[in-house]
């Protein structure tokens, strides 16, 4: 009785002092399961629910901890005055430094994924691996390649200034017709558009801004970790694209990255882990596994 007591009261101050440590962060943290640590970061705009399905299918072997962004699904933004994605690799390496006894896999999609890279590439010798979903180094440049600076950084600062400004019946329109690009199951639109109408508009606007005005190809090479990239071609179909040219892209984006292996899910749109759950799954599952 005595040992149980002594086993329950451990659990509970460890418990605690987790809670302590994550309170700090400005990122919401939700851990679950036991084993070698996963980071999973979600997309511009989303919760950490949207990890849910893969958590369900890894914890069993993993320690998962998934990660709410500030300034989305809810969660209490920070200032974004100065920049948005560049404090965040900060302070998630803050996070990693002071949580971890071992290298955590990161996992990201979207806007999740180039912050990923970016935390890796300023801490490669402290990441197992890396999983990217559906992200480019250069999202621009992959889909112009002959873009020029000036031309961007304009585009950016109207993006900004729509998603702002914007009143919100017809934010909320703009969004919906995006978002029904990325994913097929119409439960899976309304539930993604709940998370994005329940952020800060200043917050995506700027995160947009920044993902459209940031190249990570130089820093690829300093990303020496197994890396597994996941992209999606369906939601592009429709326009002529086939999954071949898709492929292409991302090796080119891709070039600099020293162990990088690239997959093009065959059905799925943007949000694969949601559209295509069980090769998903499959491929994570080939790939963690692997020496």
């Amino acid at each position: 009785m005595k040992r149980t007591a002594i086993i329950l009261t451990t659990i509970v101050l460890a418990t605690s002092l987790y809670a302590q440590k994550t309170n700090s962060y400005s990122f919401k943290i939700e851990k679950s399961g036991a084993g070698k640590p996963i980071l999973l970061i979600p997309g511009l705009g989303c919760s950490g629910e949207v990890w849910n399905n893969v958590v369900e299918k890894l914890n069993s072997e993993y320690t998962c901890i998934v990660i709410t962004l500030p300034g989305f699904a809810g969660q209490q933004p920070i200032d974004t005055d100065t920049c948005y994605l560049p404090k965040l690799a900060d302070e998630l390496n803050v996070f990693i430094a002071n949580s971890f006894d071992s290298k955590p896999i990161l996992i990201g999609h979207s806007l999740g994924g180039a912050l990923a890279m970016m935390v890796a590439a300023q801490i490669p010798e402290k990441i197992e691996k890396l999983i990217i979903v559906d992200s480019y180094p250069d999202m621009v440049h992959a889909l112009n390649p002959y873009a020029k600076e000036e031309e961007i950084i304009t585009q950016a600062k109207l993006m900004r200034q729509m998603i702002e400004n914007s009143v919100d019946s017809i934010f909320e329109l703009q969004q919906r017709f995006a978002i029904q690009t990325m994913v097929s199951k119409p439960g899976l639109v309304e539930e993604i558009l709940g998370w994005t109408l329940n952020s800060n508009r200043a917050t995506i606007g700027q995160a947009m801004f920044e993902l459209m005005t940031t190249d990570l190809r130089n820093q690829l090479p300093q990303i020496d970790v197994p890396m597994l990239v996941i992209g999606s071609w369906a939601g592009a179909r429709d326009f002529g694209v086939t999954k071949e040219m898709v492929l292409t892209t991302f090796e080119n984006q891709y070039a600099n990255a020293p162990q990088c292996k690239i997959l093009i899910a065959e059905n799925a749109k943007h949000f694969i882990m949601l559209d295509e759950p069980d090769w998903f799954d499959l491929q994570v599952k080939s790939f963690l596994d692997a020496e």
